[in-house]
Order: C-alpha cells, then structure tokens, then sequence
C-alpha cells in the first residue's frame, strides 16, 4: 500500500468522488456538496490516498483555516472555507474515510507530515451522533 498526495486530475477526481460516494455519511450527500469539497482539496493538493494497483483503502482530505474558525467546526457543523492566508493558520481534517486501520494511521500521518508546523484539528463522528474531537500541534 502506498499513500499519494492527489492532484487537480480528472482520474483523481473520479476516483475520489467513486470512493466517498460509497461511505457514509459521503453516500447521503448531493453531487454539489460533495464534488465541491473533492474539487477544492484536489486543487489545493490538500488530499492524500491510500492505494494499491488495485483498490482505495481511504481518503484524507483537509483545508486550511483560522484556529477560532476550527474550534467552531469542531463543536458544530458550519461550513469550513480554505484560508492559506489565515492569520492563525491551522489544518482541519474534514473528511477522512479508510476501511483499513493502517490506511487510516499512514493517511494522518501524512497530512501531519504536510502541515508541519501548525495544528491538526479533527473530529470524528460516530452513527449515535457522538463525536471525539481533539486537535494536534506538528513540530
């Protein structure tokens, strides 16, 4: 298994867009909300992928925002906007999706390893509606 930073390719996108779309809460969302996030990070490069010759074991995708703009998502759900000029930059893991625990561990490895520096924040939200939010500083 090997992890690949995406870029703005329409095989990479096709290729994202196939593999979200089969994993919820990914599965229930429109082609516009979905295919807008997928195409920001694609053109950023602010995506990772975890495969083989053969198939997706996940997806990694983060932005780029205000630290106080983070805290609020994490304890909301408002819509994130990619900042590369924030004043109090940090990451936010916004959408990650593995069926492989080494997949999982190798993809947030790699955007810590891309966002050296600033703080990783994420959230995890589980089917009975709780979440496990915490955040990391990349020195």
């Amino acid at each position: 298994m090997k992890i690949i930073r995406l870029t703005s390719t329409l095989e990479a996108f096709g290729l994202t867009v196939d593999f979200l779309a089969q994993h919820p809460p990914f599965s229930d969302y429109s082609a516009k909300s979905l295919t807008s996030i997928i195409k920001l990070q694609l053109s950023e490069q602010q995506s990772l992928l975890a495969t083989d010759e053969h198939r997706v074991f996940g997806y990694l995708g983060w932005l780029i925002t205000e630290k106080q703009d983070a805290l609020e998502w994490q304890n909301s759900n408002i819509a994130l906007v990619n900042n590369k000029d924030a004043l109090d930059p940090v990451a936010v893991l916004n959408i990650v999706v593995s069926n492989d625990t080494q997949a999982t561990r190798r993809l947030i490895r790699g955007a810590r390893e891309l966002n050296h520096g600033v703080r990783v924040y994420f959230k995890r939200e589980y089917p009975d509606k709780r979440a496990k939010k915490s955040s990391v500083h990349n020195f």
